[in-house]
This record gives C-alpha cells, structure tokens and sequence, in this order.
C-alpha cells in the first residue's frame, strides 16, 4: 500500500498537469484514500468487489470535489479520466 505521503505527491503532480483544483487538500485526500482502500481489501475476493471498487472511486472523488458531471465545465475528459485513474490505482493497490 501506497503511504499518504506519496499518494499525495501522486495527486499534486497530476493536479499541477491538469490545472485542476480539490476543494480539499491532497494529503486530506490521501488519508480518505486510505480508509476506502481499508475497506476495499476486507471485501477483496467477495462478489460485488468489482462493483464496490467503482463505487468508491467516485466517493473519493466525491470528497476531493471532482465530479464527473461538474469536471466537465472545468476540463476535458481525458483530464477527469487520469484523475479517477490514479484514484483507481490507489484503491486498488491497497486492496
């Protein structure tokens, strides 16, 4: 699993390419990241992980302020695609 630290320089590097900005910090994001992956890697191999993967992608989204719906007025779509891929990776690296 990946430390706060370094998921966070993750998520400044990326946000310093795109442009965007999180309503909360990165290490905030980092430390949420963390809790979700927790969880994720208690239910790992049960049916519907695939499902409550996706599901908290969009949670930490969510809670760093990047809405795919509202995303698009700020930048384009592969911009949000590498955004919810990093989140990905962390997620499921910790799973």
């Amino acid at each position: 699993m990946m430390n706060h630290s370094s998921v966070a320089a993750a998520f400044d590097s990326l946000l310093k390419d795109t442009g965007i900005v999180l309503k909360t910090s990165t290490l905030e994001v980092a430390k949420y990241s963390e809790q979700r992956s927790l969880h994720l890697s208690a239910i790992a191999g049960q049916p519907g992980f695939d499902q409550a993967l996706a599901a908290e992608v969009r949670n930490v989204a969510q809670f760093a302020g990047i809405e795919a719906a509202q995303a698009g007025d700020q930048t384009d779509a592969l911009t949000i695609s590498r955004i919810f891929g990093l989140i990905f990776g962390v997620l499921a690296a910790g799973a």
